[in-house]
């Protein structure tokens, strides 16, 4: 029994700490072009991937976006 109980606590422990680094990692300013970033190619470009949160269906949804925050197929 004590086992179990120690086995619960540990998993409950784990998935907070998932959840904080997770949270520390999605939840950041927005990202900021540099003046180099204009000029460049679509290939060279840097992408971000976003996430947007909601109680829709889907509930969570992940996407690319250009530099320009345009959404990339």
């Amino acid at each position: 029994e004590a086992l179990v109980l120690l086995t619960s606590r540990a998993k409950k422990w784990l998935l907070m700490e998932c959840e904080k680094q997770l949270w520390n990692r999605v939840s950041v300013a927005p990202y900021q072009r540099n003046e180099h970033d204009v000029g460049l190619d679509e290939e060279t470009a840097p992408r971000i991937m976003t996430c947007c949160w909601g109680p829709g269906n889907p509930a969570t949804t992940f996407v690319m976006l250009d530099s320009s925050g345009e959404l990339l197929d």
